[in-house]
């Protein structure tokens, strides 16, 4: 069984990942965003909902974008690798030619699982895209059918009063 830990492997690459930390922030994240016909609070609220279509739009896009061009780059150097390793194998050079190989070999599964992931990032940000937008689409909703209730149940309040005031009699008048 292998031993897996992520620390172990961002720290050679000079990356400072802490899971525990990112998955708090998460939760939090989770549990103070509003629901789906939750209204608008404020503009900040606006702006970020309306935002949303678009920045999940563009970030699953780039993803997308950069494992197809990864798929083309590791093939040209699996390519690259198999032209290097027959070379290096004719030039008696087992090092050189094993080293080659096992670079073809890495570069040659990543132009293979690359455009799969790809494909399911593209399918990813179709979804995400119609996700934000009905989410939006919710929230106004809600927004306007808050105001509205607000508007109605303040006019309701006017018209208790009205009837209060009127149920009173009429005021006698001294003379």
């Amino acid at each position: 069984m292998v031993d897996f830990n992520i620390e172990d492997f961002a720290s050679p690459f000079g990356i400072d990942i802490n899971a525990e930390r990112i998955s708090r922030k998460v939760i939090e994240l989770c549990k103070n965003s509003p629901g789906f016909f939750t209204p608008f609070q404020d503009g900040r609220d606006v702006g970020i909902s309306f935002a949303a279509p678009a920045v999940a739009s563009l970030g699953l896009g780039t993803i997308t974008a950069l494992l197809a061009a990864a798929s083309v780059i590791a093939g040209a150097v699996c390519l690259a690798s198999l032209i290097t390793a027959g070379i290096t194998a004719a030039a008696s050079k087992t090092d050189a030619r094993n080293t080659s190989l096992t670079v073809a070999a890495i570069s040659g599964i990543i132009s293979v699982v690359a455009p799969f992931i790809a494909a399911i990032a593209a399918i990813l940000t179709v979804v995400a895209s119609a996700v934000a937008l009905s989410y939006v689409l919710t929230r106004t909703g809600a927004t306007i059918v808050s105001a509205l209730h607000s508007c109605f149940s303040c006019a309701k309040e006017e018209d208790s009063e009205l009837e209060d005031d009127q149920s009173v009699g009429p005021i006698p008048m001294t003379a």
